[in-house]
Protein backbone atom coordinates (compact mmCIF):
# COMPACT_ATOMS: atom_id res chain seq x y z
CA UNK A 1 0.00 0.00 0.00
CA UNK A 2 1.42 3.48 -1.32
CA UNK A 3 1.52 5.87 1.86
CA UNK A 4 2.42 10.02 0.72
CA UNK A 5 2.40 12.94 2.65
CA UNK A 6 -0.14 15.52 0.74
CA UNK A 7 -2.50 18.03 1.32
CA UNK A 8 -6.55 18.82 1.35
CA UNK A 9 -8.55 21.83 0.65
CA UNK A 10 -11.17 21.60 2.89
CA UNK A 11 -13.99 23.71 2.01
CA UNK A 12 -16.60 24.29 4.87
CA UNK A 13 -19.83 22.57 5.18
CA UNK A 14 -18.26 19.71 3.69
CA UNK A 15 -17.82 16.78 6.36
CA UNK A 16 -16.33 19.09 9.02
CA UNK A 17 -16.55 16.92 11.79
CA UNK A 18 -13.94 14.34 10.25
CA UNK A 19 -11.24 17.40 9.84
CA UNK A 20 -9.18 18.20 12.80
CA UNK A 21 -5.70 17.18 13.78
CA UNK A 22 -4.67 13.60 14.43
CA UNK A 23 -7.88 12.65 12.98
CA UNK A 24 -7.92 8.89 11.37
CA UNK A 25 -10.45 9.30 7.95
CA UNK A 26 -11.34 6.04 5.99
CA UNK A 27 -12.48 6.49 2.65
CA UNK A 28 -13.77 3.40 0.60
CA UNK A 29 -15.87 2.84 -2.02
CA UNK A 30 -18.76 3.44 0.09
CA UNK A 31 -17.56 7.26 0.80
CA UNK A 32 -19.67 9.90 -0.40
CA UNK A 33 -18.06 13.00 -1.42
CA UNK A 34 -19.33 16.30 -2.71
CA UNK A 35 -18.74 15.50 -6.24
CA UNK A 36 -21.12 12.14 -5.48
CA UNK A 37 -23.94 14.68 -4.03
CA UNK A 38 -23.58 16.67 -6.54
CA UNK A 39 -23.67 13.91 -9.23
CA UNK A 40 -26.79 12.16 -7.52
CA UNK A 41 -28.70 15.40 -7.04
CA UNK A 42 -28.36 16.24 -10.74
CA UNK A 43 -31.81 17.68 -12.42
CA UNK A 44 -32.20 19.77 -15.06
CA UNK A 45 -33.80 22.13 -12.51
CA UNK A 46 -32.36 24.73 -10.61
CA UNK A 47 -33.35 26.48 -7.39
CA UNK A 48 -35.17 29.39 -7.06
CA UNK A 49 -35.73 32.08 -4.12
CA UNK A 50 -39.30 30.85 -3.41
CA UNK A 51 -37.79 26.75 -2.88
CA UNK A 52 -38.68 25.60 -5.96
CA UNK A 53 -36.79 24.65 -9.13
CA UNK A 54 -36.98 25.99 -12.56
CA UNK A 55 -36.17 24.57 -15.80
CA UNK A 56 -35.37 25.11 -19.45
CA UNK A 57 -39.38 24.62 -20.25
CA UNK A 58 -40.30 27.10 -17.64
CA UNK A 59 -37.51 29.21 -18.80
CA UNK A 60 -38.53 29.51 -22.25
CA UNK A 61 -41.80 30.32 -21.12
CA UNK A 62 -40.41 33.45 -18.78
CA UNK A 63 -38.80 34.52 -22.20
CA UNK A 64 -41.54 34.27 -24.37
CA UNK A 65 -43.55 37.30 -22.23
CA UNK A 66 -43.27 40.58 -23.08
CA UNK A 67 -41.49 43.64 -21.43
CA UNK A 68 -39.52 41.17 -18.94
CA UNK A 69 -38.05 43.17 -16.22
CA UNK A 70 -33.92 43.81 -16.77
CA UNK A 71 -33.60 41.99 -13.42
CA UNK A 72 -36.15 39.32 -14.86
CA UNK A 73 -33.48 38.35 -17.74
CA UNK A 74 -30.55 38.40 -15.68
CA UNK A 75 -31.99 35.52 -13.54
CA UNK A 76 -32.78 33.39 -16.56
CA UNK A 77 -29.52 33.96 -18.07
CA UNK A 78 -28.00 32.65 -14.93
CA UNK A 79 -30.90 29.90 -14.32
CA UNK A 80 -29.81 29.33 -18.00
CA UNK A 81 -26.33 28.56 -17.22
CA UNK A 82 -26.75 26.95 -14.23
CA UNK A 83 -28.56 23.87 -15.57
CA UNK A 84 -25.79 23.74 -18.94
CA UNK A 85 -23.49 23.57 -16.16
CA UNK A 86 -24.73 21.42 -14.01
CA UNK A 87 -25.86 19.08 -16.92
CA UNK A 88 -22.56 19.34 -18.46
CA UNK A 89 -20.41 18.20 -15.19
CA UNK A 90 -23.36 15.35 -14.75
CA UNK A 91 -22.12 14.25 -18.63
CA UNK A 92 -18.07 14.53 -17.93
CA UNK A 93 -18.70 12.62 -14.50
CA UNK A 94 -20.39 9.69 -15.92
CA UNK A 95 -18.00 9.61 -18.98
CA UNK A 96 -14.68 9.40 -16.45
CA UNK A 97 -16.51 7.05 -13.92
CA UNK A 98 -18.54 4.65 -17.02
CA UNK A 99 -14.04 4.89 -18.48
CA UNK A 100 -12.53 4.25 -15.39
CA UNK A 101 -15.03 1.41 -14.57
CA UNK A 102 -14.37 -0.45 -18.05
CA UNK A 103 -10.40 0.13 -18.57
CA UNK A 104 -9.35 1.03 -14.92
CA UNK A 105 -11.44 -0.70 -12.31
CA UNK A 106 -8.52 -0.85 -9.74
CA UNK A 107 -7.98 2.96 -9.53
CA UNK A 108 -10.22 4.73 -7.09
CA UNK A 109 -13.58 6.47 -8.35
CA UNK A 110 -13.72 10.22 -7.95
CA UNK A 111 -17.23 9.52 -6.65
CA UNK A 112 -16.16 8.22 -3.62
CA UNK A 113 -12.05 9.22 -2.54
CA UNK A 114 -10.69 12.33 -0.90
CA UNK A 115 -9.17 14.74 -3.13
CA UNK A 116 -5.58 15.69 -2.35
CA UNK A 117 -2.87 17.73 -3.60
CA UNK A 118 0.86 18.43 -3.31
CA UNK A 119 2.87 21.17 -2.40
CA UNK A 120 2.79 22.50 -6.44
CA UNK A 121 -0.94 22.57 -6.21
CA UNK A 122 -1.82 24.59 -2.97
CA UNK A 123 -1.95 27.53 -4.28
CA UNK A 124 -3.68 27.00 -7.54
CA UNK A 125 -6.15 24.50 -6.46
CA UNK A 126 -6.85 27.47 -3.34
CA UNK A 127 -7.45 29.84 -5.90
CA UNK A 128 -9.54 27.82 -8.40
CA UNK A 129 -12.08 27.14 -5.23
CA UNK A 130 -11.91 30.53 -3.79
CA UNK A 131 -10.77 31.49 -0.82
CA UNK A 132 -13.62 31.77 1.49
CA UNK A 133 -14.06 29.05 3.54
CA UNK A 134 -11.38 27.02 2.80
CA UNK A 135 -9.13 25.28 5.86
CA UNK A 136 -5.56 23.49 4.58
CA UNK A 137 -4.39 20.26 6.24
CA UNK A 138 -1.43 18.53 5.62
CA UNK A 139 -2.28 14.71 5.78
CA UNK A 140 -0.65 11.36 5.15
CA UNK A 141 -2.59 8.96 3.27
CA UNK A 142 -1.97 5.05 2.88
CA UNK A 143 -3.74 3.20 0.80
CA UNK A 144 -4.78 3.58 -3.17
CA UNK A 145 -3.32 6.59 -4.12
CA UNK A 146 -4.10 7.95 -7.73
CA UNK A 147 -2.11 11.06 -9.27
CA UNK A 148 -3.30 12.55 -12.55
CA UNK A 149 -3.72 16.46 -13.57
CA UNK A 150 -6.81 18.52 -13.82
CA UNK A 151 -6.15 19.20 -17.07
CA UNK A 152 -6.48 16.23 -18.59
CA UNK A 153 -10.68 16.35 -17.55
CA UNK A 154 -12.69 16.18 -20.74
CA UNK A 155 -14.06 19.98 -21.93
CA UNK A 156 -17.43 20.55 -21.46
CA UNK A 157 -18.41 20.99 -25.09
CA UNK A 158 -17.67 17.36 -25.90
CA UNK A 159 -19.99 15.12 -26.51
CA UNK A 160 -20.38 11.45 -24.11
CA UNK A 161 -18.95 9.71 -26.46
CA UNK A 162 -15.65 12.04 -27.04
CA UNK A 163 -15.70 12.76 -23.23
CA UNK A 164 -15.76 9.39 -22.79
CA UNK A 165 -12.83 8.21 -25.54
CA UNK A 166 -11.38 11.80 -23.87
CA UNK A 167 -11.09 10.17 -20.35
CA UNK A 168 -8.14 7.70 -21.42
CA UNK A 169 -5.92 11.06 -20.82
CA UNK A 170 -7.21 11.44 -17.19
CA UNK A 171 -6.91 7.67 -16.14
CA UNK A 172 -3.46 7.38 -17.72
CA UNK A 173 -1.83 10.66 -17.70
CA UNK A 174 1.65 12.05 -19.38
CA UNK A 175 2.65 14.64 -16.71
CA UNK A 176 5.32 16.06 -19.53
CA UNK A 177 2.54 17.56 -21.08
CA UNK A 178 0.82 19.58 -18.18
CA UNK A 179 2.31 21.82 -15.11
CA UNK A 180 2.44 20.28 -11.73
CA UNK A 181 0.21 22.89 -10.01
CA UNK A 182 -2.68 21.01 -11.55
CA UNK A 183 -2.02 17.79 -10.04
CA UNK A 184 -4.42 15.79 -8.00
CA UNK A 185 -4.72 12.69 -6.31
CA UNK A 186 -7.80 10.67 -5.97
CA UNK A 187 -7.27 8.74 -2.31
CA UNK A 188 -9.46 5.70 -0.77
CA UNK A 189 -8.04 4.06 2.33
CA UNK A 190 -6.77 5.80 5.58
CA UNK A 191 -5.82 9.80 5.59
CA UNK A 192 -3.94 10.69 9.25
CA UNK A 193 -4.56 14.69 9.58
CA UNK A 194 -1.19 15.78 10.38
CA UNK A 195 -1.49 19.49 11.01
CA UNK A 196 -4.25 22.60 10.11
CA UNK A 197 -2.13 25.02 8.12
CA UNK A 198 -2.64 28.96 8.63
CA UNK A 199 -3.69 30.18 4.92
Amino acid sequence: MEKLELYHLHKLGNHDKIWHENAIIKVNENFKNTMYERYQNFTVGVPIDDGGKINLYDLILLMQQRNLMPNMVNDIVDYSYQISFYASQFKRETALENYRLAKNYAYPSRLHSIYLTDEYGIESWRNKLGNDNLELFRVEAEGNIFKTSEFFIPIETLTYEESFNESYYYWNPNFKKVPKDANEYLVQGNIKVLEKIKI
